[in-house]
């Protein structure tokens, strides 16, 4: 039975920490997994998501780490357990691996969930690396010339809850939902709001609940009333993934108003819970969706055209041109994003 290590700096309620989760859970059932996280931040509704086989260690650094302080302990760790694996998830962590243990077999992988960020002669160490979209790829092959490998991040499918009817009551509000870290001048948020707007303008009844938390908060709640449509938004902050799989059917479509994107796994959660989606051509959206059979597409970073889809998919609610969209979709994210074979594949490596 193979060993593997994942190393993260902290487990937050984010995407990228819930897909560590997900793959450590789906491997521990044929190998033996151990989660390591380096800061002290620990969300525990991300925490308790761990299945019972999965060795959970956390080292208790405070931020900012504070090189080479702990990583002695780090290395001892690792000594005794002998991985056969060590999976690397932040582009920091490779500091601090200047080729641990030579003369063994282990194998370190790294994976790059955004495009942009700055690789240090460090990647050099890593015998693998992975992007998680071609989008990542490019940019990395690109920027670095660097062979990168394609694994799409997968969602659990089968533990999110499908939406089964597709009708819009005309005494109800359209129920719009975005999640993701609130950060505008990424995830666009603020594109949403003045879309909202201009429905509200056209007296479209509608309910835009956002997601997540982040530093642009406050920005987008006086935005929202700026734009005088605080009645028609709600900020809920985070909340644990099993709710959000849990309740994404209840809404009548998913919009990613992103300006950057390596990958979106929102949009792929979405698809599985039947729920149309609409999303900016942007390129790591655009992988996700493959074809405009699948979901919605908007100039990024556009609000009329974002509105006029908004509208398309009214339409489409209205003709029971949707039921064919979204099963489609679920057919498409079942068979490409599915965390089974994204876990099955990092095995293999």
């Amino acid at each position: 039975m193979k060993k593997v290590v994942h190393l993260v700096f902290s487990l937050n309620n984010g995407g990228l920490e819930n897909m560590v989760v997900d793959i450590c859970n789906e491997q521990s059932k044929s190998a033996e997994v151990t989660l390591i996280v380096i800061h002290s931040t620990i969300d525990t509704a991300v925490s308790d998501l761990l299945d019972s086989k999965v060795k959970f260690i956390c080292l208790q650094q405070k931020p900012p780490t504070r090189l080479p302080f702990f990583v002695i302990s780090l290395w001892a760790i690792l000594w005794k357990i002998k991985p056969d694996i060590l999976h690397l998830h932040n582009r920091m962590s490779m500091k601090l691996f200047p080729r641990f243990l030579p003369k063994s077999n282990t194998k370190i992988l790294l994976t790059i969930h955004n495009t942009g960020g700055k690789l240090g002669n460090e990647i050099r160490n890593v015998d693998i690396t992975y992007a998680i979209s071609n989008a990542v790829k490019s940019d990395i092959e690109k920027r670095y010339n660097i062979n990168t490998c394609i694994n799409y991040n997968g969602v659990r499918v089968k533990d999110i809850v499908s939406k089964t009817e597709w009708c819009l009551r005309s005494c109800e509000p359209l129920k719009i939902i975005q999640i993701s870290r609130l950060m505008h001048k990424i995830k666009g948020q603020h594109v949403l709001l003045k879309a909202t707007q201009l429905l509200v303008q056209k007296g479209v009844p509608v309910i835009v609940s956002f997601i997540g938390n982040g530093e642009s908060l406050d920005y987008l709640k006086e935005l929202a009333k700026e734009l005088n449509i605080e009645n028609s938004v709600q900020f809920h902050g985070s909340l644990p993934k099993e709710d959000v799989y849990k309740t994404l059917n209840h809404y009548d479509v998913l919009i990613q108003p992103s300006l950057y994107e390596g990958f979106g796994l929102t949009i792929a959660e979405a698809m599985a819970a039947k729920v149309p989606v609409i999303v900016p051509n942007i390129e790591a959206p655009l992988e996700i969706l493959k074809n405009d059979k699948n979901g919605y597409v908007f100039r990024v970073g556009d609000s009329q055209h974002l509105f006029e889809k908004v509208l398309c998919c009214i339409e489409d609610y209205r003709s029971g041109k949707i039921e064919s969209i979204v099963h489609n979709a679920y057919t498409h994210v079942n068979a490409m994003f599915n965390i089974k074979e994204t876990s099955k594949r990092y095995l293999e490596a």
